[in-house]
């Protein structure tokens, strides 16, 4: 139950965690376009200012990635990254050749399904929009990977 707590000890065997993940197959996990472990608040941050960017400004780069989304999807049926379908990629989305090595490298090591690649492209591309960019760059393949297989702590 507390698996992965900072303070608070988990009481579950190693058993019972593997018989819990188990619920879920894989081709379910696999549908699961990004994985973030966010670990709990410590006492001491439920009352402090939040650190890190102000929400309107990530707002401001969320609306701008989104826009360019539809214009560059304007005249399919469809409006973000997350629907491109398999083949439509190569089509609509230019990736940079370290982008295309760092992909491959991410499939290898990680033996990414087909699916979780796809995954991993549409989620660089969606970095690489965050950064106001025409084409996705290895830096964008690498972010979108730290979203894929975050694993939580021991």
């Amino acid at each position: 139950m507390y698996h992965g707590h900072p303070s608070i000890p988990c009481r579950c065997t190693e058993a019972q965690r593997r018989r819990y993940a188990a619920k879920m197959s894989g081709p379910i996990w696999d549908r699961i376009d990004l994985r973030v472990w966010v670990p709990p608040l410590g006492d001491e941050q439920v009352f402090s200012a939040p650190a890190g960017e102000p929400s309107a400004t990530i707002r401001a780069r969320v609306l701008a990635a989104q826009a360019l989304q539809e214009a560059r999807y304007s005249s399919l049926p469809l409006t973000r990254n997350a629907e491109l379908r398999p083949g439509m990629f190569e089509q609509l989305c230019a990736e940079t050749e370290g982008a295309r090595e760092a992909l491959l490298l991410a499939k290898h090591q990680l033996e990414l399904s087909f699916r979780r690649l796809d995954i991993l492209r549409k989620v660089a591309r969606t970095c690489a929009d965050l950064r106001q960019s025409s084409s996705v760059e290895e830096r964008d393949v690498q972010r979108a990977v730290g979203f894929l297989e975050v694993p939580m702590p021991e």
